[in-house]
């Protein structure tokens, strides 16, 4: 990988006409990465111009990577204001040697499943908190702040007298699980088609 600053040369150079030895026509041989101030390039050893030469026990690539400028022809001569850049680099390998290579890969625990069967548990209590204003929109902390326990029941109440129900899943571990509440009623028995019954106004989820 070879990484070419602007600030390589005064004036500034212009990053998109530097090229290798074969030029941008190789597809991955111009800039893999470009910004303002640098252009980076990254390409096979042997590719994109590349020359090979063995000296001694060393193997050498080597390639060359120059700007190009215009030249501007006047009555008194040629001039041009464009910097020229120029760059050789070599890789040397050691012929003989053997190199190895040992990856390592950490794996990571699969993603728990979007979806999967499994019981429910849930609850139905009543709350035993006071709401002084009509309705429980205004203060829904303090009527759900307490809760009728198994001693209080039966639980007495009159005539359109609120009656402020919480449904909840216990033992939830997955904090996406929501419950949501569709048709809600109360019967006299523990039988949910038993006669008379009555529906509950829901005011949330």
């Amino acid at each position: 990988m070879v990484v070419v600053s602007r600030a390589a040369t005064l004036p500034l150079l212009d990053l998109p006409s530097v090229n290798l030895l074969e030029g941008p026509s190789g597809g991955y041989c111009g800039p893999v990465s470009a910004s303002p101030a640098f252009a980076v390039f990254q390409f096979p050893v042997s590719d994109c111009g590349t020359t090979v030469r063995v000296e001694g026990d060393y193997v050498i690539y080597e390639n060359k990577m120059s700007s190009t400028y215009e030249v501007g022809v006047g009555p008194l001569g040629s001039i041009t204001r464009d910097s020229i850049y120029e760059l050789s680099f070599q890789c040397r390998y050691f012929g003989s040697a053997v190199v190895s290579l040992v990856a390592e890969v950490n794996t990571v625990p699969p993603p728990l499943p979007v979806a999967a069967p499994g019981p429910l548990r849930v609850e139905l209590r009543l709350a035993s908190g006071q709401c002084d204003s009509k309705g429980a929109h205004g203060c829904a902390d303090a009527v759900y702040s307490n809760y009728y326990g198994d001693a209080d029941y039966p639980v007495t109440k009159v005539l359109r007298e609120p009656v402020y129900v919480e449904v909840r899943i216990l033992e939830r571990t997955d904090p996406n699980l929501v419950l949501l509440l569709e048709h809600c009623w109360a019967t006299s028995t523990a039988s949910p088609s038993a006669y008379p019954s009555g529906a509950f106004w829901l005011m949330g989820n």
